[in-house]
């Protein structure tokens, strides 16, 4: 490869300036001696040991604090992304759910205001299937929770327990 004509003369200007900066070798021993003092290093050392845990502190309260900022950003795009796509479902749902509770509160006082004698002789039988209902209210805002938070998969789980109680519950009511 053929030489640059500059390369030279770069070359020696850069030699120049370092050779008027360098110090002498005896200047090095002299600073190093200056600054590497059985007393200078125990001063740094308790200036370390003293300033240390406070640097550190600062510094990972700082960078969990940038972290904390961004997963919360993360998590308001996410919810706006959810929202954009699910809100009117979510609010169907909710309204469902009240739409549920209420309903279901008013049919366990109509069902023991009517037929509170019938229910003595299967008291357990009524408890243990007003518990299940409840257990699948409780469950369904549960899922609608999960599915408002993007959590899909563990809503899923959710709604097949919400199913199993149905099953017992249809087969407590038929025996």
């Amino acid at each position: 490869m053929e030489k640059h004509f500059l390369d030279e003369i770069y070359t020696e200007a850069l030699e120049s300036v370092i050779a008027e900066k360098m110090l002498k070798e005896n200047e090095i021993e002299e600073f190093l001696k200056e600054q590497f003092t059985v007393e200078k290093i125990q001063k740094y050392y308790k200036e370390a040991i003293n300033k240390f845990p406070e640097d550190t502190y600062n510094y990972f309260l700082k960078i969990c604090l940038e972290e904390y900022h961004k997963s919360q950003a993360e998590a308001q795009n996410y919810q706006k992304h959810l929202d954009g796509i699910w809100k009117r479902g979510f609010e169907l749902s909710n309204a469902m759910y009240l739409f549920v509770l209420e309903e279901l509160e008013s049919y366990s006082n109509r069902l023991e205001a009517e037929h509170g004698d019938e229910l003595k002789d299967n008291k357990y039988k009524c408890k243990v299937l007003q518990m299940l209902a409840n257990r699948n209210l409780q469950t369904f805002s549960a899922i609608l929770t999960l599915l408002q938070n993007g959590f899909a998969d563990q809503a899923y789980m959710l709604f097949r327990n919400m199913f199993e109680n149905r099953v017992v519950s249809q087969f407590i009511l038929h025996k």
